[in-house]
């Protein structure tokens, strides 16, 4: 029987898929509230409570209103923060030149295009620079965004962040960084990089996404 029995449970082992090494906290959606853990540090001194692997834990402006904000797109248009009102929206803050960033890039992409699919549920992102002194390689050798999509095979609607205002506004301390705004324009939730998560991390954070929408 023993046998028997460790014989399925390997065989179970062979199909779960496998976690990620070093999942940080911050890859489960924060949300006002939550409990944060107990190991937990400032490690820079910076006030910002991180995990063990420098991960923020959380965002200052969960519970908080969104901040006003008109900025250009990348496809050439303005984008105002006031038409985000009434509906709920997933917000990624990302950049170019952030490696984490570009790793998460195919499910960025996924989680647009889900989001796009899905009703009463938007999805913008805003391209942010590292600091105002890095303002030159921002793009990395792509240019500008388009030009990084176009050699990525990916586009989603991106709101460019020319000067670090934005980063600063929207108080972006890692990227990428996800937020989900609500109808009131109020941050209801955050987690970073999904590409930390292993495999499924766009259906669990979509579906505790939803949750979050029905509890209202």
């Amino acid at each position: 029987m023993f046998r028997i029995l460790h014989a399925a449970l390997f065989s179970l082992a062979l199909i779960m898929p496998a976690a990620a090494e070093d999942t940080p906290f911050s890859s489960d959606l924060v949300t006002f509230g939550s409990a944060l853990p107990a190991t937990a540090d400032d490690t820079r001194d910076d006030g910002i409570l991180r995990d063990e692997t420098g991960r923020p834990v959380t965002h200052p402006l969960i519970g908080m209103p969104l901040p006003d904000f008109d900025a250009p797109t990348a496809d050439g248009g303005v984008f105002d923060s006031a038409q985000l009102e009434g509906q709920w929206t997933i917000l990624v803050a990302w950049g170019v030149w952030c490696h984490d960033s570009r790793n998460d890039m195919d499910n960025i992409a996924a989680v647009a295009s889900r989001a796009h699919a899905t009703e009463n549920l938007e999805f913008v992102s805003v391209h942010v620079p590292w600091t105002p002194d890095h303002l030159d390689t921002m793009y990395r050798n792509y240019g500008s965004v388009s030009g990084y999509f176009d050699a990525r095979g990916v586009s989603f609607p991106t709101i460019l962040d020319e000067t670090t205002d934005l980063r600063a506004a929207l108080q972006i301390q890692w990227t990428p960084t996800y937020l989900v705004i609500g109808p009131d324009l109020k941050v209801r939730g955050y987690r970073t990089d999904l590409s930390r998560s292993g495999d499924g991390a766009v259906d669990r954070f979509l579906e505790r996404v939803a949750l979050l929408r029905d509890a209202g």
